[in-house]
């Protein structure tokens, strides 16, 4: 349940009580400043050096008031938790005073290439970290981050938090247009370095501003990507295994009919889709997306061919503004194989 807190003492919130977690959004600057940045889009490119950190006061004064039996689990969102200069001894107050069994947070990593601060940041209760990375290599990854050193600091930082006794660490990455065409070796890197089982998957870029030109920049068709993955490949395990991380954002038909050594059998469940809500039209004539500044639609919608195709109980949907910017020519029910 989402509780925008009118009351400016007050960090936003989102409670879940199922799975007892408080996730709160604080705001600190970044090391990093992401082409893709929501945040960055919508502050006239101001470097995240300089932008607006929320007070010690105001973050401890929203963990006193939600904090409860109800909740075992804090996580801290956006934009970078690890820079705010206070982190250490907010993780302090949550997990010492307010009895937080966990502390989890999303980050670009870098802070961690300081072994210090891993060691303090996990005695201080951080026991889970969800970490991005863009690339298999600097050339990349720099070039998306848009900070020279970001991949190597990362990649410490990784290193630290594994070495340092983390309980969970993942790694997720993000499809643009700068790394889509090495996805295979991407998948080779983070299996050299022992990382593979700490991967949790891809996602498509989401659009950082109203602007669908933008996000168009940004982005990649997936048909580009599979066929890149058919041309630079030989058919090898890595190949199908790159596969299955992709069938949760790119639908089967397009996976199966380029790469028809590819299997939904491979699968162990069925694919969810994100929102099965059809979400309403959000595109203006003149190409623009309602969507107010920072929010980040994550909602897909039932593929086009729900009940004409026999891999639809395998297919993730299509976010909506994907099909704003590249239409529907990519999608065609199959109809040859069934589990």
């Amino acid at each position: 349940m989402p509780l925008n807190n009118s009351d400016a003492d007050f960090c936003p919130v989102s409670l879940d009580k199922k799975n007892s977690t408080i996730s709160m959004i604080i705001k600190t600057k970044c090391n990093n400043a992401c082409r893709f940045c929501t945040t960055l889009h919508n502050s006239d490119y101001v470097d995240p050096l300089f932008w607006s950190v929320d007070s010690y006061e105001k973050i401890v004064n929203t963990i006193e008031k939600f904090a409860g039996d109800d909740y075992k689990i804090l996580r801290f969102n956006a934009v970078e938790p690890p820079l705010h200069k206070d982190i250490i001894d907010i993780m302090k107050y949550a997990s010492l005073e307010k009895k937080f069994k966990k502390i989890v947070m999303c980050s670009n990593g870098r802070r961690f290439s300081d072994e210090k601060f891993t060691q303090e940041a996990i005695n201080s209760g951080l026991k889970e970290i969800d970490i991005l990375l863009l690339g298999h290599k600097p050339e990349i990854h720099d070039a998306i981050t848009q900070r020279r050193g970001s991949f190597i600091e990362t990649i410490k930082g990784i290193e630290n938090l594994l070495k340092y006794g983390i309980q969970k660490l993942h790694i997720h990455s993000l499809i643009g247009n700068e790394n889509y065409l090495y996805l295979q070796d991407f998948i080779r890197f983070l299996r050299d370095k022992k990382l593979l089982e700490n991967f949790i998957g891809f996602g498509y870029i989401e659009p950082p501003s109203n602007d669908l030109n933008v996000y168009k920049s940004l982005i990649p068709k997936m048909q580009k990507c599979i066929e890149s993955l058919k041309i630079s490949s030989k058919s090898g395990e890595d190949l199908l295994l790159l596969c299955d991380f992709l069938v949760n954002i790119i639908p089967p038909c397009i996976i199966k009919r380029n790469i028809p050594q590819w299997s939904v059998n491979r699968l162990k469940k069925p694919v969810e889709i994100l929102n099965p809500k059809l979400i309403k039209r959000a595109i203006k004539a003149n190409g623009k997306v309602w969507i107010s500044p920072g929010r980040k639609l994550k909602e897909h919608q039932p593929c086009h061919f729900v009940g004409k195709c026999s891999l639809n109980t395998y297919c993730p949907g299509i976010n909506p503004l994907y099909i704003a910017v590249f239409g529907l020519n990519e999608f065609k029910p199959f109809k040859v194989e069934r589990k």
